[in-house]
């Protein structure tokens, strides 16, 4: 398993197109384990605290989101409680790009290897210039 980790890391890396590079995926790895540690209850300050502060910011009768995009993570608040003022978490997701995806991974990794066969053809089709 840790082959297939360390071959997946290294076309990500390889890869020009791709976003997924190490440090991105470090901090996502970053990003999960911190999510982790976000639990309902906690108050802005106390996840700005642990996460820095959000990306971005978006707020709808009562409740709001705030989105960590480098670390994949977005975290629900409720803003009242009780009738009174009281901002607190009421969720928090982790989730990888699209581009990162299980799914998108395979593809792009098959259109790799088969842009990879065609070129190595096209090399062992090439006249011999002895």
């Amino acid at each position: 398993m840790n082959l297939l980790v360390a071959a997946l890391l290294g076309f990500l890396a390889s890869n020009k197109e791709s976003p997924g590079t190490l440090s991105d995926l470090a901090r996502l790895g970053k990003g999960r384990i911190l999510a982790s540690l976000v639990r309902e209850g906690m108050t802005p300050n106390e996840v700005y605290d642990l996460l820095g502060l959000p990306g971005s910011f978006c707020y709808s009768s009562g409740f709001s989101n705030a989105f960590w995009f480098g670390y994949g993570v977005n975290v629900n608040f409720a803003s009242c409680h009780d009738g009174e003022y009281d901002p607190h978490v009421i969720g928090v997701s982790f989730s990888l790009p699209p581009e990162l995806k299980w799914e998108n991974l395979c593809r792009r990794l098959t259109k790799e290897i088969r842009f990879s066969s065609l070129r190595s053809d096209a090399h062992s089709k090439a006249p011999d210039s002895n």
